[in-house]
């Protein structure tokens, strides 16, 4: 059973090797291979944080923040762990590695690797992230893309037309959820990961909720493989019964916007369930 509050994250002995673990490489520019060139990247957003941070403290928003650090770390780990161990953990070109970085209610997951693994990575990532913050009442959508980034953590520089494409992609979007820009089903080399995917479960084709009212048949990440959810939990997040480190005790924040994302993310839930 998942505790909400302060006790939202899995007991430490079951966390997976952290980001933080990895030894970091530092090198001035031009960047190493790892942090530059051809990538997978996941733009995750939290819904509803802006009524949080106007009605919360400095504090409450910290600590929410250290906490939402932490379920991340928790679903990259394994698959950090994964790639090390194919990986001399001094290399480099840390070439294949999942990692991570947010900046305020945004969540960037991405792999350097050019190849379908670096996709898959990525959609393991995505899916386990979105689930696991669901499941507290933390209701998430993005995208992932693909192509030339420049990312510098250290010096908080995000450069590149995949970063735009998934961040126009999320903001597209009418529920809590993620799916895979189009453009990656054009590269023949990513046929057989999607495949794979598709198989694992990982994703399945869905017509994904869009603003103008329409539904575009899309390659959906798949959160709840790892974390499902009955309906009237995911309805609990905008009927104001729920509470977590991101929604508060009160949960008043929810606008009619929000309210319309409930539906088509307890039908995207219902039909994954449905097709197992």
């Amino acid at each position: 059973m998942v505790k909400q509050g302060k006790s939202w994250m899995p007991p430490a002995g079951e966390r997976g090797l952290g980001v933080e673990d990895l030894p970091v490489h530092h090198a001035p520019l031009p960047l190493p291979p790892f942090l530059s060139g051809k990538a997978f990247v996941a733009w995750l957003d939290v819904l509803g944080f802006k009524a949080f941070l106007r009605r919360s403290s400095l504090s409450e928003v910290v600590e929410a923040m250290r906490e939402l650090d932490e379920v991340v770390e928790h679903e990259t780990g394994r698959i950090v762990t994964a790639a090390r161990a194919v990986h001399h953990p001094n290399e480099p070109n840390r070439r294949g590695l999942c990692e991570t970085v947010r900046f305020s209610d945004t969540i960037l997951v991405y792999s350097d690797n050019p190849t379908g693994m670096g996709l898959i990575r990525v959609v393991r990532a995505t899916l386990g992230i979105i689930g696991n913050l669901m499941v507290r009442g933390v209701p998430v959508r993005g995208a992932i893309a693909s192509g030339a980034v420049y990312i510098d953590p250290s010096a908080m520089l995000f450069i590149g037309e995949p970063l735009l494409a998934a961040h126009e992609e999320t903001e597209q979007q009418e529920w809590a959820g993620a799916l895979l820009v189009q453009d990656l089903e054009k590269d023949p080399s990513l046929l057989p990961a999607i495949r794979f995917l598709e198989e694992q479960k990982m994703v399945c084709r869905y017509r994904a909720p869009i603003k103008n009212g329409d539904a575009r048949a899309s390659l959906c990440v798949n959160w709840t493989l790892n974390y499902p959810l009955a309906p009237d939990t995911i309805y609990s997040f905008w009927n104001r019964n729920a509470s977590s480190p991101l929604e508060g005790r009160n949960a008043q924040d929810w606008t009619k916007d929000g309210v319309r994302k409930a539906d088509p993310t307890v039908e995207f839930a219902t039909h994954v369930r449905t097709q197992r």
